[in-house]
């Protein structure tokens, strides 16, 4: 659960009313260091616990890149030192960096320490640390995270990121609107207005909440929003962006508008490359602090791994596949708004698809190639045999599907798909191979 616990700090027994006017211009900015960090930590704290999480993440100062005012992983909230404490700011514009002075910093700070616990409480979402009763919005946000899928473009498949950096032209726009982002910045701009609108109605209209206001109508949400429905002229545009998302993720074909699912691939492309640069960098600073480990990291494929630009393989393309299948499966059984034979069903129906999925991508392989399906290795019906169990119809009786359906029984195969997923645990043991 990384960093998700108890931090107290020396603002827990104020009042939200008396907590939240320390973020007036003329009390933060006179706020040391320390009191900086504990007043964000205090609000992160409170928002944690309104939202359900289970525990608050820890909240660090960090030097962040240019333009960053704040990331969260593993329960760990850090907010760009430069922004919170200095009221300073970097963009890189043209290649150059340019620091600039925020007058709203206080607010800014504060809207970023919302914004990232709103991840935080995606990524318990996610992670299956707590259960909320959107389904969908589950499954948005599982389709959304730090993962990659196979990405069919011009006849061929290449990696693409599930979670979008906003590269190509317009990217901007799918990296504002993807479910994980979308919801961030919209639930922090509520909640730093509500706290804004009282502090109005309290002490009047400040030189730094008037900034912050001006800065909303350029780069707040609903000015976003008319952004992207001009670029892409299309009022469903978010709608399709996250459902192309869902569809690469789980192996669905949910219809969506070609030309922005098209738009969508070619932005998942290039931000797997992004990452994979950023990956790269992280690993040669850490090869350069570490170099006494040099020989040991070159002993085996581990400094290799991460993203990979290379065609997909089959049997990565299967594995994928099949942890998409598997994530399915245990939401679908944790969602209190399905019952457990809806689970069950809708899991088999993903499984067929998964192996159609597959073996569709077989066939595009071997049309590359050349080749028919008698050098394919030992895979029969696009999954190695030896492998995953399974016929050109579904997945066999050990997986607790047949021909496309249900075995005799109760529920797939006695219980759950199979004893409890696809044969035993999440779908065959612990996955669709036990794995």
């Amino acid at each position: 659960m990384g960093d998700y616990g108890t931090h107290p700090t020396r603002y827990g027994n104020l009042a939200d009313d008396n907590l939240y006017a320390m973020y007036r211009g003329c009390i933060y900015s006179r706020l040391d260091t320390a009191e900086k960090l504990d007043l964000l930590q205090e609000t992160v704290n409170r928002d944690a616990r309104e939202s359900g999480e289970l525990g608050a993440p820890k909240v660090e100062f960090g030097m962040l890149s240019a333009g960053v005012s704040g990331e969260a992983k593993d329960g760990v909230i850090h907010i760009d030192y430069h922004m919170a404490v200095d009221g300073v700011q970097s963009v890189t514009y043209e290649g150059r960096s340019v620091t600039y002075a925020r007058e709203d910093y206080n607010i800014q700070a504060l809207n970023t320490a919302l914004h990232e616990n709103a991840h935080c409480y995606q990524e318990q979402i996610v992670d299956g640390t707590i259960c909320i009763s959107d389904s969908r919005l589950t499954f948005e946000y599982q389709a959304n995270s730090f993962t990659e899928s196979a990405v069919l473009r011009d006849g061929s498949y290449r990696m693409g990121s599930q979670y979008l950096t906003g590269e190509t032209p317009n990217g901007y726009c799918m990296y504002y609107f993807q479910a994980t982002e979308r919801d961030a910045y919209r639930w922090a701009e509520i909640k730093t207005n509500h706290i804004l609108q009282e502090l109005e109605d309290k002490f009047g209209v400040e030189p730094s909440f008037a900034a912050y206001a001006k800065d909303l109508e350029v780069n707040g949400y609903q000015a976003m929003e008319q952004r992207a429905l001009k670029l892409f002229d299309n009022p469903n545009f978010e709608a399709d962006l996250n459902q192309v998302l869902c569809n690469q993720y789980y192996g669905t074909n949910f219809p969506v508008d070609r030309e922005i699912e098209e738009a969508v691939k070619r932005e998942m492309e290039a931000s797997y490359r992004k990452l994979q640069s950023q990956y790269e960098e992280e690993e040669k600073k850490q090869c350069s602090e570490n170099k006494e480990e040099e020989k040991e990291d070159e002993k085996g494929e581990e400094k290799n791994m991460g993203f990979d630009t290379k065609p997909v393989s089959l049997e990565e393309y299967n594995q994928t596949l099949r942890k998409s299948v598997n994530d399915y499966y245990t939401h679908a059984k944790n969602d209190p708004s399905m019952s457990r034979e809806e689970a069950i069903r809708s899991t088999g129906e993903m499984a067929e698809k998964y192996l159609e999925a597959v073996e569709a991508f077989e066939a595009s392989q071997n049309a590359q190639q050349g080749i028919t399906g008698e050098g394919s290795g030992g895979v029969t019906g696009g999954v190695p045999a030896e492998e995953n169990g399974v016929n050109d119809s579904g997945v066999t009786e050990d997986s607790g599907i047949s021909n496309g359906g249900a075995d005799t029984g109760e529920g797939l195969d006695g219980e759950g798909l199979d004893g409890e997923g696809l044969d035993g645990e999440g779908l065959d043991g612990e996955g669709l191979d036990g794995e």
